[in-house]
């Protein structure tokens, strides 16, 4: 130790520095540009795993053809008041392709996400076209009173159209600066939207 402090004293060299004063000012400024490059990345690699999470994933374990779709039923649970004001309940059967041709182009080309009001209560855009077409299947009985639907009726069309590839889960960033989480068509919706558009006309 005395024979380095000597050393230290009567001949300094480069090397005989305190360890935070050896880094140049450059080196400082790099390693800010560093940990910079490395935050964005690890943000992106969020982003990717999430959008990788959010894309079909049926795959090869539940092949497409088992999937309800096209002419199969699924049955929405409306509820309203009678004339007596008392409440009904019934199940309203509508086909996977007729849903589609109602939810479809509010999404296309844009990304939607549920708003929720006072009651904590969220609906799509789609929700009043949804309800329109739904009430005129039971307009003899709920004439012209309000309707509702099951919020989980709706959550589960979102998530059967995700799995047959027609929507997908993105994020958007709002006017505010935050990220949004909503859902969009897919490039498969969007030729599946305009095919059953061309057969409804036709």
């Amino acid at each position: 130790m005395k024979s380095l402090m000597h050393e230290m004293r009567v001949r300094p060299r480069l090397g005989w520095v305190r360890a935070d004063q050896a880094r140049s000012k450059e080196d400082l400024e790099r390693e800010i540009e560093l940990q910079e490059e490395l935050r964005q990345a690890q943000g992106h690699i969020e982003e990717l795993e999430r959008v990788a999470r959010d894309r079909i994933i049926t795959g090869d374990e539940i092949p497409r053809t088992q999937l309800a779709q096209g002419s199969d039923i699924f049955e929405f649970t409306v509820s309203y008041k009678d004339n007596s004001k008392q409440y009904v309940i019934e199940r309203v059967p509508m086909q996977w392709d007729e849903i589609f041709t109602i939810i479809g182009p509010s999404m296309y080309g844009y990304i939607i996400w549920k708003h929720y009001d006072y009651r904590g209560r969220g609906e799509y855009k789609f929700n009043p076209n949804l309800v329109a077409a739904i009430r005129t299947k039971i307009l003899d009985r709920c004439q012209g009173r309000q309707i509702e639907l099951n919020d989980a009726d709706i959550d589960t069309c979102v998530m059967q159209f995700k799995e047959l590839g027609y929507i997908e889960y993105e994020e958007k960033t709002n006017d505010e600066g935050k990220n949004i989480r909503g859902i969009t068509l897919t490039e498969e919706g969007e030729r599946q939207l305009t095919i059953k558009k061309i057969k409804t006309r036709s």
